[in-house]
């Protein structure tokens, strides 16, 4: 296995891209920190049973670090932070009571809704390791294609052919939602 100076680019780059998410108070450094004690653990905990590679195992745990770190430190409950954007939006002056009205779901609509997001993420759960990792990174971490071939070692264009073939495989594990 290689050492941990390997994997300095990977703590950064999922550092980087937290820092750019959020509007913490928090130092890029205290996040790199805490990426770098979750490589370390990543490397003793680490099994290579063919599932997933140490980069692809690390950077879950490295990111999953990172936002336990950033929940930590964060004065406001989850709660309170959706509350927030839930009020900036409905005290808007550009949104209509009556578009309001009309764009709350009915209990069967909402219900429907639910069911199709539950499909998605089971569907998202039953994907090998790798492929969930590379949705995480594009769509969450909203990481370039190019950091994402870097840290698998492919091509860009080879990411985009993976992220094209797992959106047809979800596609059609959910046809019928």
């Amino acid at each position: 296995m290689s050492c941990i100076r390997d994997h300095l680019p990977l703590v950064r780059i999922i550092a980087v891209r937290m820092i750019q998410k959020v509007s913490a108070n928090i130092e890029l450094d205290d996040l790199v920190q805490v990426g770098m004690i979750a490589l370390h653990e990543s490397m003793n905990r680490y099994v290579d049973d063919g599932r997933a590679t140490f980069s692809t195992y690390a950077s879950r745990r490295i990111h999953g670090a990172m936002i336990d770190e950033l929940r930590r430190s964060d004065p406001l409950t989850r709660q309170h932070r959706k509350e927030d954007p839930d009020l900036h939006t409905v005290s808007s002056d550009d949104v209509e009571l009556e578009d309001l009205v009309c764009s709350i779901d009915t209990p069967l609509e909402h219900l429907e809704k639910f069911r199709k997001y539950e499909a998605l993420d089971r569907a998202i759960k039953a994907l090998p390791e790798r492929k969930q990792l590379i949705l995480q990174m594009y769509y969450e971490d909203e990481m370039r294609l190019r950091q994402i071939g870097d840290l698998f070692g492919i091509t860009e264009s080879a990411v985009s052919y993976e992220l094209a073939r797992i959106s047809k495989t979800l596609h059609a594990q959910l046809r019928e939602y």
